[in-house]
């Protein structure tokens, strides 16, 4: 068998059977025996290891990896993070998102805070029709990346992938990296809801889940204060990504600029943002994050938009 997803190639063949013609053609074999072996399935069909998966015990893994041979990157990463609780980063996310989305990108919005209750509250979607994480969450055998992104539930536009009351995404369930990497692959930007610890991706010290998709940008949204400034010097120096930014909310209790701010993190400052007045109100009453286009955060993610998604 032969599987083709533009320039790879996949050989399958019976582990009783010569290599024959797969061997010849240089491209990765995968030799499939069937058997009851106890061992625990691991994740070894890298092109390169000449693997040998067990069914029935391997099928999910193996499906796992056919599944996403066909998912292309294509989509534009951003993770919002705070540097700690009540930052104000699911709102920028959201806001973000939806701003993109006014200016032609086609876009996703991924809760990945398991412990926020559900981004779709903050949206004002949650009787909303669509798949929520807990119908996803242990699902092993991949997403047909189309399908997925239809079913899910809209917001001015943007696709939204989010946790409810039943539960959110959390780091050990094993179809969270294949749905996003659906998400990756069928829209333009995806904007993740990181929670404050951004343990979704790898750490200099090796946690985090490498099936994760690159992370592009992260922008960490922080508080003008000194515990702030410790938390977002603490997470971007344990997460490994490209590229991290701070988003500085103002005033500080104590006056600190937020120029000094992003000095002391050692990080570069990417926007300062205000908490608007009557904001808290305005959710209660059903609005939802970049409604008023002339506040400060609709400002903040124009000006986002521009660096991070719009820019060539």
């Amino acid at each position: 068998v032969v599987v083709t997803s533009g320039p790879c190639d996949v050989w399958l063949v019976d582990d009783s059977c010569t290599d024959g013609p797969a061997a010849a053609s240089g491209v990765p074999v995968i030799r499939v025996r069937y058997g009851q072996g106890t061992r625990e399935p691991v994740a070894r069909f890298s092109p390169a290891s000449g693997a040998v998966v067990e069914l029935p015990l391997d099928a999910e893994p193996l499906l796992r990896f056919l599944s996403g041979l066909r998912l292309a990157p294509r989509a534009r990463v951003i993770g919002v993070a705070a540097a700690r609780g009540g930052a104000g980063a699911s709102t920028l996310a959201a806001a973000l998102a939806r701003e993109a989305v006014r200016g032609g990108t086609l876009t996703a919005l991924a809760d990945l805070d398991g412990a926020s209750g559900g981004l779709d509250l903050l949206l004002g979607i949650e009787q909303e029709l669509g798949p929520r994480w807990v119908d996803l969450r242990a699902e092993r055998a991949g997403f047909p990346p189309d399908a997925l992104s239809l079913a899910l539930p809209r917001w001015h536009a943007v696709r939204v992938l989010s946790g409810d009351a039943r539960g959110g995404a959390r780091p050990d369930d094993p179809g969270v990296p294949d749905a996003v990497r659906s998400l990756v692959s069928e829209h333009d930007l995806v904007v993740l809801d990181l929670d404050h610890a951004a343990a979704w991706y790898p750490s200099r010290e090796g946690g985090g889940l490498p099936e994760m998709p690159e992370c592009h940008a992260l922008l960490v949204v922080a508080a003008c204060d000194l515990r702030s400034a410790a938390a977002a010097s603490l997470l971007a120096r344990e997460v490994r990504t490209s590229e991290v930014r701070l988003v500085v909310r103002t005033p500080g209790p104590g006056g600190l600029d937020p120029e000094e701010f992003a000095e002391a993190c050692g990080l570069p400052l990417a926007a300062t943002t205000r908490t608007e007045r009557g904001a808290a109100a305005a959710a209660e009453r059903g609005e939802s994050p970049g409604d008023n286009r002339r506040g400060r955060i609709a400002r903040t993610v124009a000006r986002l938009a521009d660096e991070l998604v719009r820019a060539p």
